[in-house]
């Protein structure tokens, strides 16, 4: 990772079980977490509280979600909704599922707990255009992926971002992510 680009995670849940499991990452897949972050300087920071995208429009997104069996589901997760990763150095993320897993109503005795380290760079005007780029392909109305492509964008946070969230302000339903995305660069 490179200072000024988004950083992700992917969150997964396989279900190997012959029954259905639930999974509740929270409102808009984002609220049933519990994240810290330990610093480059060794400050460790819990997360702003209501940080989630819940209040657009007044609507509230329930994350419950069923997995079958021999499934898995997966969402990837855009860790700067959180926090800054504004200066070079290696950071470890904690990460927590705060909502159980559910089989046949009962709580899995399964750990929901991750921690994730990597090094963030100096800052790469090349890297952070392919990433614009990238994302900016996939924020097509027909792609599947396209909000999560389009919340990622809005967190490159960096001057040359400018071009492709102003790309982004259109009818699709990505106005808010590309709203959002200027006015923290704020350029």
């Amino acid at each position: 990772v490179t200072l000024n680009e988004p950083v992700f995670l992917e969150f997964s849940v396989e279900n190997r079980l012959p029954e259905t499991i639930v999974v509740d990452p929270g409102g808009h897949n984002y609220d049933g977490f519990r994240m810290s972050v330990t610093r480059p300087d060794g400050s460790v920071v819990g997360p702003p509280p209501n940080r989630s995208r819940g209040d657009y429009d007044g609507l509230e997104v329930s994350g419950v979600v069923s997995v079958p069996p021999l499934k898995t589901y997966a969402r990837r997760l855009v860790l700067n909704r959180w926090f800054a990763f504004d200066s070079p150095g290696r950071y470890t993320v904690d990460v927590e599922l705060t909502n159980p897993i559910r089989v046949n109503g009962a709580v899995a005795p399964y750990p929901a707990t991750r921690r994730i380290a990597f090094t963030v760079g100096g800052r790469d005007p090349a890297r952070l255009v392919a990433l614009c780029e990238d994302l900016q392909r996939r924020v097509d109305p027909g792609k599947p992926d396209r909000l999560d492509a389009a919340e990622g964008l809005s967190y490159v946070n960096d001057p040359v971002a400018v071009p492709y969230l102003k790309a982004m302000l259109s009818p699709t339903g990505e106005d808010w992510y590309a709203i959002d995305g200027l006015a923290r660069i704020g350029d």
